[in-house]
């Protein structure tokens, strides 16, 4: 159902750019591997995320990406979230290089 391309990876987690070949709607999919934990159920971690995120989603804030869906399967977690180009890495970046020819005071 999703065309998916690797974009990365964290402690916890590996992020794809999925598109949705019905639809062409274009996700961020975060999938969560707990195997490990499996016999205790979600790991807390997981679930403290889903509740930040579900919350920060409702302040439907232009500069928070929001969280689409979770879908639980047996030993992992996807999280849909809204695609945004870039990544914050190298926004900061750019911002550092361009610190002093834009100055925000006028």
């Amino acid at each position: 159902m999703y065309s998916c391309t690797y974009l990365g990876q964290g402690a916890f987690a590996k992020v794809f750019k999925g598109v949705n070949r019905e639809t062409g709607e274009v996700y961020a999919i975060k999938i969560t591997d707990f195997h490990e934990e499996r016999s205790q159920g979600i790991p807390s971690q997981l679930l403290r995320e889903i509740s930040a995120l579900t919350e920060l989603g409702m302040m439907n804030h232009p500069n928070l990406v929001k969280l689409e869906s979770v879908v639980p399967a047996i030993d992992k977690i996807y999280f849909f979230m809204e695609y945004c180009q870039g990544d914050l890495h190298s926004l900061i970046k750019s911002w550092r290089n361009h610190e002093n020819t834009l100055n925000p005071l006028g």
